[in-house]
């Protein structure tokens, strides 16, 4: 049983050839699953409650929309262009601001989008996935953000998927008192609408609804007439052109990158399939020449058909090992080092296939393995046989020609 130690394990320059191959072509898969994950992201609103993004309601209007039978939600925010601290660096990103933190769920920044999270107390702030990459920090780091002039320290509490609507990424955070003492305006810049009938909230955005929020009052007029003027000014404005309508917003990204989606999504399988089809190749080669090429010498050195096939059982274990062996190296690689999402969906279903299609090539192997043993043995037999009659009639003929003498 030993003997399983001796087996050629080496592999020959066309296997290594084969094995570098393989690895090129996963790097492909999951380079083309990175693109079209990143590109997949930008519909990440899509997963949320949000159905419209309405542009700067005074507290009126906010409170008239909350009454509306077709409205399920409206979450006004404050918005502000923020600096923050990181480090030795100072970055420019976007802050939203709502008043309650159970209204999270109502924003861009839902639940569902979580991908890391941490309870923290005090000043929390929640941040998008690219602004995090961008300034290198995560859950539970603290960050110093100017606020209106005001400096306010923030516990980064979650880190969300972004859909990339705004340049370098955006931060939510709650109207704490330290919050709302910074703030030196308390109108609203815009509100989150949940909607429960579409069609008629389509209708009252456009026909009815005009923003109040940042309306000068009478008093910046000199008379009547002047802010009348002004008055019908902002009611000239396209109010549909300022709300967001995460519907159209779904439909414009589908009709720019369906086609890039599809086409990611075909080459990153095929370059999957593509590779494991490689390793299966190797794996059936070698698998074939061992059964080709270690039969008849075991048969030879008087190995019973049991020992044969315990020791191709470990030998052919042993490739199967190397492969997964093989593909968790690269996907922790790619983990530890942020280069490439490697460990995606179609990376592990190709693990799990190749894997069981390497059992089943295996146990079919094993069978050709017995058969061509037993082929062989009684072949070997035979030759034996064949010797011993010769050798016994060359025996019996010296032994005649000796009585002869």
């Amino acid at each position: 049983m030993n003997r399983f130690n001796n087996k050629n394990f080496r592999l020959s320059n066309d296997e290594i050839i084969g094995l570098i191959t393989f690895l090129c072509l996963l790097l492909c898969s999951a380079f083309f699953y990175k693109t079209y994950s990143d590109t997949k992201g930008l519909y990440s609103i899509e997963k949320t409650k949000v159905d419209y993004i309405i542009q700067a309601p005074s507290a009126e209007q906010v409170t008239e929309i909350s009454q509306l039978d077709h409205i399920d939600k409206i979450t006004p925010y404050y918005y502000r262009a923020v600096d923050v601290q990181v480090g030795n660096r100072n970055i420019s990103t976007n802050l939203f601001i709502i008043e309650n933190a159970s209204d999270r769920d109502y924003t861009s920044f839902a639940d569902v989008l979580a991908q890391k999270t941490k309870r923290a107390d005090g000043n929390v702030i929640f941040i998008t996935d690219d602004f995090a990459q961008n300034a290198g920090i995560t859950v539970g780091d603290k960050l110093n953000i100017t606020l209106d002039g005001n400096i306010i320290l923030f516990t980064v509490s979650g880190v969300f998927q972004s859909d990339y609507r705004m340049v370098g990424g955006s931060i939510l955070t709650t109207l704490t008192d330290d919050v709302q003492s910074a703030m030196k305006s308390s109108k609203y810049s815009g509100a989150y609408i949940a909607s429960n009938n579409l069609a008629v909230s389509d209708k009252y955005l456009e026909n009815e609804y005009k923003p109040e929020g940042n309306l000068r009052s009478r008093d910046e007029f000199d008379t009547d007439e002047a802010y009348q003027r002004y008055l019908d000014t902002q009611g000239q404005d396209d109010t549909a052109m300022a709300t967001f309508v995460t519907t159209d917003y779904v439909s414009e990204l589908a009709r720019r990158n369906n086609t890039k989606l599809i086409r990611n999504a075909i080459l990153s399988i095929m370059c999957l399939v593509a590779a494991y089809a490689v390793m299966l190749i190797i794996v059936s080669l070698r698998a074939d020449g061992y059964t080709n090429y270690n039969v008849l010498r075991d048969v030879r050195d008087n190995f019973t058909i049991e020992q044969e096939t315990g020791m191709y059982s470990r030998y052919f274990t042993s490739i199967t090992v190397l492969m997964l062996v093989t593909n968790i190296c690269i996907a922790v690689i790619g983990w530890v080092t942020g280069w490439i999402k490697l460990v995606s969906p179609l990376n592990i279903i190709g693990i799990c296939a190749s894997t069981l299609l390497i059992t089943v090539c295996g146990g079919i192997q094993k069978n050709k393995l017995k058969e061509k043993f037993l082929v062989e043995q009684k072949k070997y037999e035979e030759e034996k046989r064949k010797e011993r009659e010769a050798k016994r009639r060359a025996e019996a003929a010296k032994q005649a020609k000796e009585n002869e003498q």
